[in-house]
């Protein structure tokens, strides 16, 4: 079996996982979980550690959540972070891809590289904020601040890959690979 491009199963859970809306979040102190209502009538929960740009807060940052005017993030004023809600519900939060590379490499194919990983990325530390900072050629107003420079590539590649989808729902063309 090639892999060439996801199975239409796939396409259209993807597709509506688009659609898919944050009514309201919270953390709950409880549990320890961060707890997003979501537009349809699901929750969701997650250990703040798990999530790129959460896995050093502390209790006080995660006090006030904001949700997007269109649902689709979640902003955490405290520690300047984002989370797109979509992401969330296909496992970005830990990387379910590395276990799908290794299922694809048993079959005897290789995956197909996702559309991120055809661009450049950059990543550097900041002496003003005292973190690493990631950028993508392609795309200079992205960038993602986090303690590890792997935390950093992992925040700015997801940005990518959300802008990416947001223009090809605009039916936008993506630049091309300034690096």
């Amino acid at each position: 079996m090639k892999m060439t491009e996801p199975s239409r199963t796939n396409r259209d859970l993807l597709k509506a996982l688009q659609k898919v809306r944050a009514i309201s979040a919270r953390y709950d102190a409880a549990s320890g979980d961060v707890v997003t209502r979501l537009s349809t009538g699901m929750q969701i929960s997650f250990k703040p550690g798990l999530a790129a740009g959460l896995e050093h807060s502390q209790l006080s940052d995660l006090q006030q959540i904001e949700v997007s005017p269109s649902g689709v993030g979640l902003h955490f004023p405290a520690l300047d972070a984002d989370l797109y809600v979509p992401s969330l519900l296909v496992g970005i939060l830990q990387p379910k891809r590395l276990t799908d590379e290794a299922e694809h490499e048993a079959d005897g194919c290789l995956p197909q590289p996702q559309a991120e990983d055809l661009y450049t990325y950059a990543v550097r530390w900041s002496a003003e904020d005292q973190e690493f900072v990631a950028t993508c050629t392609a795309f200079p107003s992205l960038s993602w601040l986090a303690p590890k420079p792997d935390l950093a590539l992992l925040g700015v590649r997801n940005l990518v890959r959300f802008t990416l989808a947001d223009l090809a729902a605009d039916g936008q063309q993506p630049p091309a690979n300034g690096g």
